[in-house]
């Protein structure tokens, strides 16, 4: 499965969450713009700002987005958001916001991750030391 076949509801939420391991260590890496550069030309320009519009309309906090999310109901859609998140959150150094993230959405979801639930697999570093 690719990020085209999403259906709008499905990337509004991608998009949500992309936006939370984003600015989760309010620094956005050099590794981070690739992958949204890459995001964003898999999706198609137009598409993708439409969707991150609709995120940031629908979403102002996160209980609307997970809301969204719990109606998320391809398993095959559920591993490629978690997928993406966990790539995007691995980008640079992984934070702890990022990982809470990837946690919720393995433990909502039900998918695999390397993200387990004492963050062993990683290195969390404080964003604010």
């Amino acid at each position: 499965m690719d990020l085209f076949t999403l259906d709008d509801d499905e990337l509004k939420v991608l998009v949500g969450f992309v936006k939370l391991i984003v600015h989760a260590d309010r620094v956005v890496s050099a590794q981070e713009r690739g992958m949204l550069r890459e995001l964003h030309a898999e999706v198609g320009p137009a598409r993708w700002n439409l969707a991150v519009h609709a995120a940031r309309e629908a979403y102002p906090t996160v209980a609307e987005l997970q809301a969204d999310a719990r109606a998320v109901r391809r398993p095959r859609v559920r591993q490629l958001v978690h997928d993406v998140l966990l790539d995007l959150a691995d980008a640079d150094e992984l934070i702890e916001a990022e990982a809470a993230v990837v946690r919720w959405v393995v433990a909502e979801w039900g998918v695999d991750s390397d993200v387990d639930e004492g963050g062993e697999d990683y290195v969390l570093v404080d964003p604010n030391p």
